[in-house]
């Protein structure tokens, strides 16, 4: 629709600028679709906590007096709000997706956004860092904007409604009677609102008196700060953000997304204006906050002028670690105290200003209304007054913990070294503990009132106390104990006593030992019984004394024990008369042994003198048991004859004579003898012929026979002169000696040498066809004439020996090997391992190790496989424990990922194999896991390879960084492990550079004096410099050399401005020392063209003096070290200029000029560089000598030490250049 009267271009114009908007508004629903269109999964649901909120504030401020009226209402606006709940958390997470970079300075709109116009609304303004900025062309003149700002009013009625009503009508109504820090000790917000009833102003009253438990004092501050914070919140900012909306939405536009032109509108500058109101509310409202709570801190400490406030917070004593301490600790207490100031700056923290959110679209900045942080000077002093008044007030309490403390040794008193016989010191004991619990009852009330804290000891009270009282009882228990336990005994030994007495002896030796304890008995019993039970009765009456119950029973059984001495008298009496009639019946029955026994002499001596005239030698073995049986009588006899005697001394008869028994054992001796060697022959000869062979033990056998056929020969000389006697003996030697020609075949054939495959070759040789496998006997060969072979006998049993020897040799070895196992150090192993490979290998090479040849073989074979896996082994563990640390660092298998991988492949293999033989370590059975060798040789050389590569990785690193040759393999690989922490270069800063011993990170490491700031700082994370330590050390490398550079350029400059005395002291020593040469050179070249060479002379000297002037004075230890090598350096040329002024040198080209080492400065520009052929970029120093120049390198050499330069030294200078 176009009017009549309007210009055309002005239509064409309107409705190009409709279109344009319509377009706009149609991308706005499309993107409201979009948002609306974005999954619900993402987004969390709204809390619970939040919506009650919403429903409190929403009855709050609409007055409704029945609520449940509008229960309906309340849900369809509840589902409205969780309805813009969600579409803002999907709008948000379409910001996160379609603005890269969302909240920072360098956010973009992503490219392929079809809503690139509307989100660039979001993107933070760029300034441009130079030119022109252009201003779009504004719709009106200044002069009609002028005009038109003149006609309004500077405050419209509406603002000045809200600046009134809104903002400071309602601080005074919602905030200003708050505080954050309740000082009331009632729950502030509920108990403060105006319309307080009666009832609830007499509870606060009450409340004005309410002590707290910590906890409790802090759970209900905090429950206060969420209360403050939610009437700041709901109640005066959100108040006043619907006011500012209510009264100024007619007039201005809150949605403009234009945030240059909203700068520019009014509405800014009202809303800024409301802002900074409601700062300065915030900022006085914290502040009265804070000087509330520091006043209330104050009220407790003591004054004479004003009365105290009742306690606030309860402290208790209480027991830790065995001291009396009080809880909670002051220290965590003041802590978190001292939190409750924090809370102001939380409370603060959690409002932003009304701009943000009135005006949403133009993506301004989300500032606090009042930013105060918690280091702020006024928290700061807020919590020095709280610490000390709480330090002042804790002083009681400390004062009443020390006065409890002193009875803390009660808690860790044990009663275990307690002697209940020693009653005096019992009951001192007892009389101190008794003492300390009534004395811990009356220290104190159980409840101090002190300023500020209330002092409960009710606990520490009773657990001292009790702990006191219960020391006693266990003293008085333990003597209790011992009461009862040594009274049963006196008891027990009185009864024993009367029952021995009274007892009847069964024979003569238990009525002498009666007859000598009743005789003994005073010493032995009665007078010790008496005695403990006068302890027993001094024990009970200590107990009476402290009125420990002792058992009735107790009492009077120890009462008893007195009346036992008279009991025993009158058992003694009694059992004396029984005694002496029974001593008559034990002699008459001793009598009749006697006889008995004179009855049996007789018969022994006849078996005596049968035996005398026994003479053959083939009997024996028939009259075996009767020889066997008179000895054993003759025995028997002896101890009888002893019994006799002892029972005659007994009852005092004379003791009779037994001389002849000992005459017969004598004479029956050497018959005895005799008769028992022809016996056990006789037996002996038949058991080792008919016996099986290869039971019979050769040595033992031929020990046996040579003892017997000497003891024979000396029975022959016994008996000599005695023909019955002697013609036994003599038949014994005979038949022995008989026997002892069978003795070498039982040398050669009963060893265990020999074996069945021998005795077959045996009967081979001998042509005999014998079986083995039905028994064979010494007879059976002794029959078919083997003594006739005995050489082919020897022989076989020759060949079996060493045969056997080689066989047990190597089960000797096989059985060493058994229990080995592998440990941490296999020296033990190895050497063993050769040892037996060596033993081994002479066993084959044996002409007798046929039989055992296989065997032999393979236990070679097993050895030299347990050798070479050692040697794989070894070599294995020596490359993993150096490889394994390397690769386990992420950043090397980052940079090396092929190696990594094969690396994985053999710690795996370790790793596997090392399980194993930790949960079975024994040699052999590891040798006998299946291709452990040929895994171990292929880890070997993938190990190998690794290393090579490795090594070339690092060969790069040194190519790309040459100071990484001085260090070694190990130390650059401990850099390259770590490239994730740069700090891990520090420790090898030395080896790199000469003079760099550290270099400083970040601002907060410490200055230690020396330190040279580098004018170009490097980023050591930055672009392809993190990770790559050679990268930024390179770069480090420049700076050091540019920092010199311009140090020394600067130095340069002030040497000619500043004394030289105090010169030398403002610069680093390396610097001070190149100045001063190139100074010295300029100065001797211009003296020696201007012939002034002794005036050069005494400046030099005059200069030195200045130095050692300084030296003497007080100076830093730099500046020491400083002035000592300078020293050093202007002796020596002092020295040169003085040899130049006597060699008369008159030009500067003279060799005994330019053979001096010369320092020249060379500015940017000023000369050629030799590699370049181009003038130098930079500031340079030439160090010359005769025709030879190099560029001083500005490598950081530090403040060092300086020898003395000689003529030798400067030979070495024109050497080396």
């Amino acid at each position: 629709l176009r009017f009549n009267a309007e210009d055309p271009e002005n239509f064409a114009l309107r409705v190009e600028t409709c279109r344009a908007k319509k377009a706009h508004c149609e991308l706005q629903q499309n993107f409201i679709r979009f948002i609306e269109g974005q999954s619900d999964s993402f987004v969390s649901p709204m809390r619970r906590e939040q919506k009650e909120d919403f429903i409190r504030q929403c009855l709050h401020r609409s007055h409704v007096e029945e609520a449940r009226n509008y229960v309906s209402t309340i849900r369809g606006l509840i589902s409205e709000i969780e309805y813009d709940y969600v579409l803002s958390m999907k709008f948000s997470k379409v910001k996160q997706d379609l603005i890269e970079g969302n909240g920072t300075q360098k956010a973009r709109v992503v490219d392929t956004s079809p809503f690139t116009p509307l989100l660039a609304n979001f993107l933070p303004t760029k300034v441009p860092e130079h030119g022109l900025v252009s201003f779009e062309t504004p719709e009106q003149s200044v002069a009609e904007l002028i005009e038109l700002h003149l006609a309004q009013p500077t405050l419209t009625e509406n603002v000045y409604a809200v600046t009134t009503a809104a903002v400071w009508r309602r601080y005074f109504e919602e905030v200003s009677r708050h505080e954050i820090l309740d000082t009331t000790r009632c729950h502030a917000i509920k108990d403060k609102v105006p319309s307080a009833t009666s009832a609830a102003e007499k509870q606060a009253s009450l409340a004005a008196d309410k002590v707290f438990l910590p906890d409790l004092f802090i759970e209900h501050m905090e429950e206060h700060r969420k209360d403050v914070t939610v009437t700041l919140e709901r109640h005066w900012r959100d108040y006043i953000v619907s006011e500012v909306l209510d009264k100024m939405s007619e007039t201005h536009n809150f949605f403009v997304d234009n945030h240059q032109k909203y700068l520019r509108l009014p509405l800014h500058r009202i809303l800024r204006k409301f802002d900074l109101i409601l700062s300065a509310q915030m900022r006085w409202f914290a502040k009265t906050s804070v000087d509330s709570w520091v006043n209330f801190v104050r009220s407790f400490v003591p004054s004479i002028d004003r009365c105290l406030p009742p306690p606030l917070l309860t402290l208790n004593l209480t027991v830790k670690m065995g001291k009396v301490v009080l809880a909670p600790p002051p220290d965590e207490l003041i802590s978190r105290l001292l939190e409750l100031v924090d809370a102001v700056a939380r409370v603060t923290s959690a409002l932003s200003c009304l701009e943000y959110e009135l005006v949403p679209f133009c993506n301004l900045p989300q500032n606090l209304m009042y930013d105060m942080s918690f280091t702020a000077p006024l928290l700061e002093q807020a919590k020095e007054t709280t610490r000390e008044v709480v330090l002042q007030c804790l002083e009681g309490p400390q004062r009443i913990q020390e006065m409890y403390q002193r009875y803390a040794y009660l808690l860790s008193e044990k009663v275990t070294d307690i002697n209940p016989l020693k009653v005096d010191l019992v009951r001192e004991r007892t009389d101190a503990y008794m003492r300390a619990g009534m004395e811990i009852e009356k220290l104190t009330t159980t409840v101090i009132k002190f300023p500020l804290f209330e002092l409960h000891c009710t606990e520490i009270i009773g657990m001292l106390s009790d702990q006191a009282y219960r020391l006693a009882n266990t003293c008085l228990q333990t003597v209790r104990e011992n009461v009862h336990e040594r009274t049963d005994t006196v008891l027990h030994e009185w009864n024993e006593t009367h029952e021995r007495v009274l007892s009847n002896p069964d024979d003569e030796e238990e009525l002498a030992r009666l007859k000598q304890f009743m005789a003994d008995i005073t010493q032995l019993k009665t007078k010790p019984l008496i005695a403990t039970t006068r302890e027993i009765h001094t024990q009970i009456d200590m107990l009476a004394e402290f009125s420990y119950p002792v058992e009735n029973e107790v009492v009077e059984r120890a009462f008893s024990s007195f009346a036992w001495p008279l009991q025993i008298q009158i058992d003694v009496a009694d059992s004396e008369r029984s005694l002496d009639s029974q001593k008559q019946r034990f002699m008459d029955k001793l009598e009749g042994e006697k006889a008995e026994f004179n009855r049996d002499m007789h018969r022994y001596q006849d078996d005596l003198d049968w035996v005398k005239t026994l003479s053959d030698y083939t009997s024996a073995v028939k009259w075996a048991n009767k020889i066997y049986k008179l000895r054993e009588d003759l025995d028997r006899a002896k101890e009888r004859v002893a019994s006799f005697v002892e029972r005659e001394k007994l009852f005092g008869m004379e003791v009779s004579d037994y001389s002849e028994l000992d005459v017969m054992i004598e004479g029956y001796e050497p018959y005895f003898k005799l008769w028992t060697a022809a016996i056990e022959f006789k037996h002996s000869e038949d058991e080792w012929l008919n016996g099986m062979l290869s039971k019979l033990n050769a040595s033992e056998i031929e020990h046996m026979v040579d003892e017997q056929f000497r003891e024979s020969i000396k029975t022959i000389k016994q008996f000599e002169g005695q023909e019955s006697p002697q013609s036994v003996a003599l038949a014994l030697k005979n038949n022995i000696a008989q026997f002892q020609k069978n003795l070498p075949v039982i040398r050669a054939l009963c060893q265990e040498a020999f074996e069945n495959r021998h005795f077959y070759r045996l009967f081979e040789e001998v042509e005999w066809d014998g079986d083995i496998d039905d028994g064979l006997n010494l007879q059976q060969l002794l029959d078919i004439g083997i003594i006739d072979s005995i050489d082919i006998v020897e022989r076989i049993s020759a060949e079996a020996q060493k045969q056997h020897g080689l066989k047990t040799a190597l089960a000797a070895m096989k059985r060493e090997w058994k229990p080995m196992e592998f440990s941490v150090a296999d020296d033990d192993i190895q050497a063993l391992l050769d040892d037996h490979i060596v033993k081994t290998q002479s066993i084959r090479g044996s002409p007798f190790a046929k039989p055992i040849e296989k065997e032999v073989k393979d236990w070679e074979v097993k050895l030299i496989y347990i050798q070479d896996l050692l040697e794989q082994w070894l070599a294995v563990q020596r490359s993993w424990l150096y490889l394994e640390p390397i690769f386990s660092s992420d950043d090397i298998q980052r940079q090396m990922p092929a190696e990594a991988r094969r690396f994985q492949h053999v710690n795996k293999l370790w790793r596997t194999t090392m399980e194993a033989v930790f949960e079975n370590p024994n040699v052999l059975d590891v040798s006998d896991i299946e291709n452990l060798l040929a895994s171990f040789a292929d880890a070997n050389k993938k190990l190998d390879a690794i290393q090579k590569q490795l090594n070339d990785y690092l060969e790069t690193k040194r190519q790309a960084f040459p100071r990484f040759f001085f260090l070694s393999n190990d130390e650059l690989l401990m850099i390259l492990s770590q490239t994730k922490d740069p700090t891990a270069v520090q420790p090898h800063m030395g080896k790199c550079f000469e003079g760099i011993n550290r270099v400083r990170f970040s601002a907060r490491d410490l200055d230690r004096g020396g330190d040279v700031e580098f004018d170009n700082k490097v980023n050591v994370v930055e672009g392809d410099k993190k990770g790559k330590v050679e990268t930024w050390l390179m770069e480090v490398q420049g700076s050091m050399i540019d920092c010199l550079t311009k140090i020394t350029a600067k130095s340069l400059t002030a040497y000619t401005q500043t004394e030289r005395t105090k010169w030398v002291l403002e610069w680093p020593g390396q610097v001070v020392i190149c100045i001063d040469n190139i100074f010295w050179t300029q100065e001797v070249a211009t003296a020696i063209d201007a012939g002034k060479m002794e005036d050069c002379v005494k400046a030099s000297a005059v200069q030195l003096s200045g130095l050692v002037d300084l030296v003497r004075g007080d100076l830093s230890k730099l500046g020491r070290q400083t002035l000592g090598a300078l020293v050093t350096i202007d002796v020596h040329n002092r020295d040169v200029v003085s040899e130049l002024h006597g060699k008369k040198v008159s030009s500067s080209k003279e060799f005994d000029w330019i053979s001096q080492l010369r320092y020249y400065w060379r500015p940017a520009g000023t000369t050629t560089m030799k590699e370049t052929g181009k003038p130098n970029t930079v500031d340079k120093c030439e160090v010359c000598i005769i025709n030879a120049m190099l560029y001083y390198g500005f490598e950081y050499l530090g403040n060092s030490d300086r020898l003395v330069i000689t003529p030798l030294t400067d030979r070495c200078y024109r050497t080396l250049m």
